[in-house]
């Protein structure tokens, strides 16, 4: 089977007639909105008991997501940079940051290439700049998408920023002392509460705002392994509820590629973030895949 049959595509009048690398899946409409409900598609290769299948299912639902010809979804399988282009301009229409003058800019993507458009909006608007160092002209569709890089993604275009919690000043527990001039014997002193006096209570100075470093480690176990460069993305993405970790939600594998189970969890819990569906609307039908806050 040709690796050309996708699981996400855009609708472009013709599109499967005009691709050379063989049919992808359903079309999908540009910019879908994901607040109407459009279709309700039960894959066989996604259990009702699979830990993603409220995700899948929801942004299937609204037209976000579409599956293989063959009715599969296949959640466990890696996606390519190239599908990953494709999710977030379906899933997202910010505004545009740069504009590519004309034709792809990429030297490996072609304008007949099925996700020429997806890669270049992507770019654009600001989501996958890190894909792309500056002294390159290779996007690489067909390479995997690793968790630390769909991440960065999100964290690029949606343009989120870590906002430092202001630590409150501790306050001591007031507490009864006996009157200093006085002794009394052990066993006496018990016999006369009435002469202890209330100490006053004592604050101590509030601590520093903590920084991303310090958020970070107090929610993940392998807070180690995140580039300096991407602390504060990270930070920013844990406070918005953005990041999902299954089956521990304490470990982000940044460094394993995503799979498209994990895609749609992301995906939803950033909408969520956004305000673009009811983040309540999954509640206890999801395992505990966010560190708690």
């Amino acid at each position: 089977m040709l690796k050309s049959w996708r699981w996400l595509s855009i609708s472009i009048t013709g599109f499967l007639a005009g691709i050379g690398m063989g049919a992808l899946s359903t079309a999908l409409t540009p910019h879908a909105s994901v607040s109407a409900q459009t279709q309700s598609v039960n894959y066989p290769d996604v259990e009702a008991d699979y830990w993603a299948q409220p995700y899948i299912q929801a942004l299937t639902s609204r037209g976000v997501l579409e599956g293989y010809p063959d009715n599969s979804y296949r959640p466990e399988k890696i996606i390519d940079r190239d599908e990953y282009a494709a999710v977030l301009r379906q899933a997202f229409n910010p505004e545009t940051e740069r504009m590519i003058p004309s034709g792809s800019i990429f030297a490996d993507v072609s304008q007949d290439y099925w996700a020429s458009q997806p890669i270049e909006e992507a770019y654009e608007k600001g989501f996958m700049q890190d894909f792309t160092p500056d002294s390159e002209r290779l996007f690489r569709p067909k390479n995997d998408v690793s968790r630390l890089e769909a991440l960065m993604a999100l964290y690029r275009g949606l343009e989120l920023e870590y906002e430092a919690p202001q630590p409150q000043a501790k306050v001591e527990t007031m507490r009864p002392v006996a009157p200093r001039q006085l002794a009394f014997p052990m066993a006496f002193t018990a016999l006369i509460p009435s002469f202890l006096v209330t100490q006053p209570a004592q604050a101590t100075p509030a601590q520093n705002p903590l920084s991303a470093q310090e958020y970070v480690q107090r929610y993940y176990e392998d807070a180690e392994q995140i580039p300096d460069n991407a602390m504060n993305a990270i930070a920013a993405l844990t406070q918005n509820n953005v990041i999902v970790s299954y089956p521990n939600p304490q470990q982000l594998n940044l460094q394993e590629p995503l799979e498209r189970g994990t895609t749609a969890a992301l995906i939803y819990q950033t909408l969520a973030a956004q305000g673009k569906v009811d983040p309540t609307a999954l509640e206890g039908e999801t395992p505990d895949v966010v560190a708690e806050q």
